[in-house]
């Protein structure tokens, strides 16, 4: 697994990996991937980055992605394409 140190320094290119790496990643995340992921991860000794969306702070409101994803998981389908692209 990759650590934020090595992935920066292999982006500015003064790191060769000796093998692949994988970075752990929890885009648009909620507090729970914060709160629940993160001692699991010490545990096991594995780095992760979680990246909040920080412009719902304080704010009662559901991103827009994570609207999508219950869009996606309610709907079958055909319907939530129909719901997304509007008429035709």
């Amino acid at each position: 697994m990759a650590s934020l140190e090595n992935s920066s320094s292999l982006l500015r290119g003064e790191y060769t990996p000796k093998h692949d790496l994988c970075l752990l990643t929890f885009d648009d995340g909620l507090k729970e991937h914060y709160a629940e992921a993160t001692p699991i991860l010490q545990d096991l000794g594995i780095q992760g980055i979680v990246h909040m969306i920080t412009v719902l702070f304080g704010r009662p409101r559901v991103a827009p992605v994570h609207m999508n994803h219950f869009l996606m998981a309610a709907l079958d389908f055909a319907e939530y394409r129909r719901s997304v692209s509007g008429p035709s």
